[in-house]
């Protein structure tokens, strides 16, 4: 057969099942049923060849007969192909919800450090990975934990409660506070916001490092750290519409003249 003939015997066939209004799934499950009906009648009933011709030119069979002959096959073909297809359905459905989702990241900004000469002041980056802008979007301290040199407790700090973290390109303005510790929106790529300054001096004139949050906080709150030890910031990007808000964790090891920046895996990140 030609190729000519070849696409056409291919469009005949199309066009005649749409003609039809059969789907792939109706042709087969009809041939099966025809199949099983054939095979019963003739193995278990002992049909000859002429009982079937006769049964199968009945139009009462064609409408009732096969498809009940057929229904607990197509029922178990069903019952276990159906859990693929609906796990599918579902992934594509959360695909699909998560393209509309803003997509976030929160990372230490190793190399952005800035040396004020006195101190050196260091940022994580909320990064915004999806193609527009997401609003609302804020990074709050969610834990801080401590561990003395030569214990492997981890204790609670002063800082109890969550506190918002400031973004660094908004001034230290007692007008703009509002503003330099409350939710913005972010574009894509870094948006850098402070982390801890090193070295600073307490009321008592001893090193320590501080941690950045609103000054408004720190008659309950007094974040700056002496003690000897490591130190775990547990950190969290948060925004709405934000299904699985990113979260960082950095240790800052403290020997009472600099402070170590590890990841949570212990890697030196930085050392100020």
């Amino acid at each position: 057969m030609s190729s000519f003939w070849k696409v056409v015997h291919q469009r005949v066939i199309k066009e005649t099942v749409d003609s039809l209004k059969l789907t792939r799934e109706q042709i087969v499950i009809r041939i099966l049923g025809y199949a099983i009906f054939v095979l019963v009648c003739w193995l278990f009933l002992g049909w000859t060849q002429k009982d079937l011709w006769e049964a199968l030119r009945n139009p009462i069979l064609w409408a009732f007969g096969i498809p009940i002959v057929s229904l607990p096959f197509v029922y178990v073909w069903k019952y276990l192909t159906l859990p693929t297809k609906v796990w599918n359905e579902s992934e594509e459905k959360i695909r699909k919800l998560s393209e509309g989702r803003p997509s976030l990241k929160l990372a230490y900004g190793n190399g952005k450090t800035s040396d004020r000469g006195n101190h050196k002041m260091t940022y994580v980056n909320a990064i915004s990975e999806g193609a527009g802008d997401v609003m609302g979007a804020r990074v709050l301290l969610d834990e801080v934990m401590f561990k003395a040199r030569g214990s492997d407790k981890w204790v609670p700090t002063r800082i109890n409660t969550r506190h918002i973290m400031s973004w660094t390109n908004v001034p230290d303005d007692p007008n703009r506070r509002g503003e330099k510790y409350g939710p913005r929106q972010i574009s894509h790529g870094d948006n850098t916001v402070d982390f801890i300054t090193c070295p600073a001096m307490d009321d008592k004139g001893r090193k320590a490092f501080v941690f950045r949050i609103d000054p408004d906080h720190f008659r309950a709150v007094f974040p700056v750290f002496i003690e000897l030890g490591t130190y775990r910031f547990v950190m969290q990007l948060s925004a709405p519409n934000v299904l699985d808000p990113p979260r960082l964790t950095l240790l800052v090891e403290w020997d009472g003249q600099t402070a170590t920046i590890q990841s949570e895996d212990g890697q030196v990140l930085e050392t100020i």
